[in-house]
């Protein structure tokens, strides 16, 4: 097969020229080939892009960021809503965007594999751990290092999605349920069985250069 050869060309728009049209021409010669154009695309920014936008000016992270983290005991099934803000007085509670949840969850009692279910709002990004949790084990579901461990063992028995958190708050359900008793044609049947500490950690970003453009 033929190799294909292919070439980027990048230039760069000032605002400070104040640009108000853009013309691009191209122009070959003396050569005989098939030419295809694929996409032309302009972004503001310092960055380059390409096939999609570059995103490393559209988030940064918060300065001198304190993670924030939240507790709860939860018996059976919990929906538990998790805040996603600074204090109405600080400047950056309409500049905070989107960003990863992560959970450390220890059950009190022993829990069977497919019992603990994870849950956004309206049962949607379910996660579901397909391993049994001995009572006192602790489980870390991060989605901010995509990771999911058991006493601090990588494990790749789970299916599902890992979560985020949107700007203001997120509501979560978890669920711990006996999977002998589950039903899928009618949920509320499931058993709710045992109880878990869980502790909640936000990571959070702010809306960067780009971000505030769009």
């Amino acid at each position: 097969m033929m190799a294909v050869a292919w070439k980027q060309y990048f230039a760069v728009v000032k605002p400070k020229k104040h640009v108000q049209t853009l013309e691009i021409r191209f122009i070959v010669a003396d050569v005989e080939t098939e030419l295809r154009i694929t996409d032309i695309m302009l972004q503001d920014g310092a960055f380059l892009t390409g096939y999609v936008p570059t995103s490393k000016e559209m988030l940064k992270r918060e300065p001198g960021i304190v993670y924030r983290h939240f507790n709860a005991v939860v018996r059976g099934n919990a929906i538990v809503a998790v805040p996603n803000r600074a204090a109405v007085d600080q400047d950056d509670i309409t500049k905070r965007v989107t960003g990863g949840l992560d959970y450390t969850i220890r059950p009190l009692q022993d829990l069977p594999a497919g019992a603990l279910r994870l849950n956004h709002l309206y049962k949607t990004r379910t996660f579901k751990l397909n391993k049994e949790l001995k009572a006192g084990d602790e489980l870390y579901f991060s989605a901010s290092k995509r990771q999911v461990e058991i006493n601090g063992v990588p494990t790749t028995d789970w299916e599902g999605f890992y979560h985020t958190i949107p700007a203001g708050f997120g509501r979560y359900e978890i669920e711990m349920i006996d999977p002998a008793t589950e039903d899928e044609f009618n949920p509320e049947v499931a058993k709710p069985i045992g109880a878990a500490y869980v502790l909640f950690e936000v990571d959070t970003w702010l809306k960067g250069l780009g971000g505030e453009r769009l």
